[in-house]
């Protein structure tokens, strides 16, 4: 049985606006905007059996809890501009095989302040506490494509992890949920994307072909859940092929075909609903 901790996040501190005011207002803020743990899962047991255990699985099982707890995040966001970003990561040990989430807002007090993005304290406090593989991120930002191309230079229906720290702290098998939020509390659109998908996508002048999705309710994310299982079969199988010592190595080398099935799955699942 999986060791869980679960924590609720409380959107109840207020966002501290314009100027970032004495040192010790400061440090009252950056306190309001540190990555705040939310789960937390130990599979060690798995690896000494030699079971197959997969940690993509828990990008559909999370997902709705990460949703929210990256919502929550994103109302403790200090943004001068109110440019405002919430965050929620699924981060790896590979050397201890535990999981957790951390959440997180962007912060960016004044104009010449150091802008922070809520992917990089997350991924920042992740690797800090030994967890090394992002498995997925879930970043909830504007719908507004206007807004959206001041910032990362392409007008896409949702806003994706920078490429100046964000995505080269991302492996190319991380999975990015990004969501479009205007209401308060409330996600409307959602695209799916592999890191090195988002690579090429900013690798080239041209607009990527929009595949925007509507559907993010726990009934969606468990079709694609049972879709992602259909898809990565012979990865499963293939897996009691190898010598109980090899089997964690194996899990790490199939990352990228099993994040690409995860993109896959969640497409094909609001094809079917």
């Amino acid at each position: 049985m999986i060791i869980q901790k679960c924590y609720k996040i409380k959107s109840t501190m207020p966002s501290t606006e314009g100027d970032p005011g004495s040192a010790t207002d400061r440090k009252v803020a950056e306190s309001k905007q540190a990555p705040v743990q939310i789960f937390y899962a130990d599979y060690s047991f798995m690896d000494e059996t030699g079971k197959w255990h997969d940690p993509f699985e828990y990008i559909f099982t999370n997902a709705v809890s990460s949703i929210g707890a990256a919502l929550d995040a994103r109302e403790r966001s200090n943004s001068y501009r109110k440019f405002q970003v919430g965050a929620t990561s699924l981060s790896i040990s590979d050397e201890r095989q535990e999981i957790t989430s951390f959440a997180a807002p962007n912060s960016k007090v004044a104009k010449q302040a150091t802008r922070r993005c809520a992917e990089i304290k997350i991924i920042d406090r992740a690797k800090d506490s030994g967890f090394n593989f992002t498995a997925g991120m879930f970043v909830v930002g504007t719908a507004d494509h206007k807004k959206i191309e001041e910032v990362t230079g392409k007008p896409t229906p949702t806003l994706h992890p920078c490429v100046i720290s964000c995505l080269p702290a991302l492996d190319e098998s991380s999975v990015v949920l990004s969501f479009g939020a205007d209401k308060k509390l409330q996600a409307e659109s959602m695209e799916a994307h592999t890191a090195r998908e988002l690579w090429e996508i900013y690798d080239t002048d041209e607009l990527p072909a929009e595949r925007v999705l509507y559907d993010f309710s726990p009934e969606s994310f468990a079709l694609a859940h049972t879709v992602y299982l259909d898809l990565t079969e012979s990865v499963r199988s293939s897996h009691y092929k190898y010598p109980v010592e090899a089997r964690k190595f194996h899990e790490i080398k199939t990352r990228t075909q099993r994040s690409e099935a995860v993109v896959e799955a969640i497409y094909t699942a609001q094809l079917e609903r």
